[in-house]
């Protein structure tokens, strides 16, 4: 452990002076940086309140740590989500840069949604920064992760659920945005269950610039990613009749696939889809639409 630990908006802390302290000296530290962060993003003046909530309060879900604000801009009462990716959950160490993807994927689906579903109450995006310090206006402050600072939705407020999507086809199967800030189908499909995998140590077989323009190449890159995976994965068979048995589920989809696919959808005619639906994501009675964690231009057809 290093003797001391570099922590922003303060000098370095020594260990041995917040050891026998019961505060959470970082998850402080951090606090104060994203309320500067929020007050920025909001353009908020030295009387208008802006409050963190405690620890305590956060929302852990699969891939990221929410942080609810709220702030009171000249009077009015705004509620506030600050979403940070973790990185330990998106294989970041194995593969440097795939938090930023993630987070530019899902900058893009908002830029998209805004753009051409305009019918559909979303969340408004009021700002975000990637893991290198590059923000959206450029500002001195440091945070040590990607985040996305979203217009936070309560029970009486939007829609979850996707009516329309179908109104709208896309020419390939991929994320959108990209590092120049254009909303573009360019990136690969950033599907949960790929990052997973790689998380898992799985080789990666689609690279991040790879879109697909027609069905096939992607099936046959997501059979090979998952054959990867059992080969790296030491814990994936139990038993030789477990082996025989996963190797046989994989060669019948290999065998099969094609027929799986409806002829006339093959290409340039791809939806958007939810990649990570959880039952969290679709409360009974909604006014607005959430875009998830990361959606992508993906198949209807399968």
């Amino acid at each position: 452990m290093p003797a001391t630990l570099d922590l922003d908006h303060r000098g370095p802390i020594m260990y041995e002076s917040v050891v026998k302290k019961d505060t959470n000296i970082i998850g402080q530290d951090n606090r104060r940086t994203i309320k500067a962060l929020v007050r920025h993003h909001m353009g908020l003046g030295d009387g208008d309140a802006c409050a963190v909530e405690a620890r305590s309060r956060w929302i852990r879900s699969g891939f990221n740590m929410c942080v609810p604000v709220e702030v009171r801009p000249r009077g009015t009462h705004v509620r506030l989500v600050f979403r940070c990716a973790m990185p330990h959950k998106l294989a970041e160490a194995r593969y440097p840069g795939v938090v930023d993807e993630k987070l530019r994927c899902e900058i893009g689906t908002y830029a998209w949604m805004q753009n051409w579903c305009p019918d559909i109450r979303i969340p408004y995006l009021y700002g975000f920064g990637f893991s290198d310090h590059r923000y959206y206006k450029r500002m001195p402050l440091r945070l040590p992760a990607a985040y996305v600072l979203l217009e936070g939705v309560g029970p009486d407020t939007g829609r979850m659920l996707s009516d329309t999507w179908e109104a709208e086809t896309l020419p390939s199967m991929a994320c959108m945005f990209r590092d120049d800030g254009t909303v573009t189908l360019t990136n690969r499909p950033l599907l949960s269950c790929v990052a997973i995998l790689d998380n898992d140590g799985a080789p990666r077989t689609i690279s991040r610039d790879e879109a697909y323009a027609c069905t096939e190449p992607f099936v046959l890159d997501m059979l090979t990613l998952h054959d990867e995976s059992l080969l790296a994965n030491r814990n994936a068979i139990y038993s030789a009749a477990d082996c025989r048995g996963q190797m046989a589920a994989r060669t019948l989809l290999t065998a099969l696939s094609h027929r799986c696919v409806t002829r006339e959808r093959r290409k340039r005619s791809f939806r958007l889809q939810f990649t990570d639906f959880q039952s969290g994501s679709a409360p009974y009675l909604l006014r607005c639409s959430l875009c998830p964690s990361s959606r992508d231009a993906a198949l209807t057809s399968l």
